[in-house]
């Protein structure tokens, strides 16, 4: 049965992790990608974007948090952070080949051309804007199983 309790903290936790490895993928040009802005700027502009925008992201973090304990509980994993890295790894993968090439299409900012798309594994924010999803999600993936199975 899914620890609700732990797969909530898991997903904030990792979702603070995956930005503070944001912050320093775009501090050393790794990318210029900005989760905040891309979902904030789906309902509002201005400095209001960001606040929305991490709001949404934290949100979602907890939400796939769910599926990921989900997952643990139905594979009886037992080492939640390899587990969680692997899962991770599926997860970066649909985000860069489905859910980044669709914004531009269902993204109002993006379709009205006031937000830059950032396409097929955010390559049009940077060209190691792949390795900076793939590795991002690997952390958050480890990091939820870690914190899983600890609480």
């Amino acid at each position: 049965m899914i620890d609700l309790t732990a797969a909530i903290v898991s997903g904030l936790a990792a979702t603070f992790i995956f930005d503070i490895w944001a912050m320093l993928a775009r501090a050393t040009g790794l990318t210029t990608m900005r989760v905040e802005n891309a979902l904030g700027s789906i309902f509002t502009e201005g400095k209001r974007m960001v606040f929305t925008g991490m709001l949404i992201h934290f949100a979602f973090g907890m939400g796939i948090a769910l599926i990921y304990a989900a997952i643990f509980e139905q594979t009886g994993a037992v080492n939640g952070p390899l587990t969680g890295g692997i899962i991770g790894l599926l997860h970066g993968l649909i985000i860069g080949l489905i859910v980044l090439p669709m914004m531009g299409t269902l993204h109002p900012a993006m379709r009205a051309g006031r937000v830059e798309i950032p396409g097929f594994f955010a390559i049009n924010k940077g060209s190691a804007s792949p390795l900076y999803i793939m590795i991002g999600h690997l952390i958050f993936g480890s990091v939820i199983g870690a914190v899983y199975f600890m609480i």
